[in-house]
C-alpha cells in the first residue's frame, strides 16, 4: 500500500514540475494574439480618413498604418479627432498602448474602420503577458503591425513592398 502511495506522489510531483516548466517556457517565449474582422473589398474605397487620437504616444504608429494601407493601393489622410465623416466616406479610429520594460514598446493596438456609421472592419492586437521575457516585444512597430494590417486588409492585394 505504501509503495502505491509513493508511486502516485512521485507521479504527481513530476506532473507539477512539468506544468511549472511548461508555464515558464510559455512566459519566456511570450506570444502575440490578434482578433481581426477584415475590411471587405470595395473598388471605390477612395481615401480612408484617419481620425487623430492625441492620447496615442506611439510615435510611428500612424506612419506604419498609412504605409500598410498605401502598400495595398488605399490612400489615407489624417484628420482632426472631431472630424465629421461624410456619407459614403471611410474613416478609421485607433488606439495604441505602450508598456515599459527598461524602454517603452507597443503592447496593444485596436483599429476600427467605419463607413456611413457602420463598423466595416475591426482589429485587436496584443502582446500576451506584455511580451513576457522574450526580446521580440522590443521589435519595431512596423515589424509588429505589418502582419496585423496584412490580416485586416487581406481583401486588398498588396502592390508594393513596405
Amino acid at each position: 500500500m505504501n509503495s502505491i502511495i509513493e508511486t502516485l506522489s512521485l507521479k504527481t510531483a513530476k506532473l507539477k514540475h512539468l506544468a511549472l516548466f511548461m508555464s515558464w517556457i510559455f512566459f519566456l517565449t511570450g506570444c502575440e494574439s490578434m482578433d481581426v474582422k477584415p475590411l471587405p473589398y470595395d473598388e471605390n474605397i477612395g481615401v480612408v480618413k484617419i481620425l487623430d487620437n492625441p492620447k496615442v504616444i506611439v510615435g510611428d504608429f500612424v506612419d506604419v498604418m498609412e504605409d500598410c494601407f498605401s502598400a495595398r493601393g488605399i490612400k489615407t489622410r489624417e484628420v482632426d479627432e472631431f472630424y465629421t465623416p461624410r456619407t459614403g466616406e471611410y474613416w478609421l479610429k485607433y488606439t495604441a498602448l505602450q508598456s515599459f520594460d527598461f524602454v517603452t514598446y507597443l503592447s496593444v493596438a485596436d483599429v476600427w474602420i467605419y463607413k456611413n456609421g457602420e463598423l466595416m472592419a475591426h482589429g485587436h492586437w496584443q502582446l500576451d503577458w506584455k511580451g513576457g521575457l522574450t526580446f521580440s516585444k522590443f521589435d519595431s512597430t512596423k515589424e509588429k503591425m505589418e502582419p496585423f494590417f496584412g490580416e485586416l486588409l487581406k481583401n486588398y492585394k498588396k502592390n508594393k513592398k513596405l
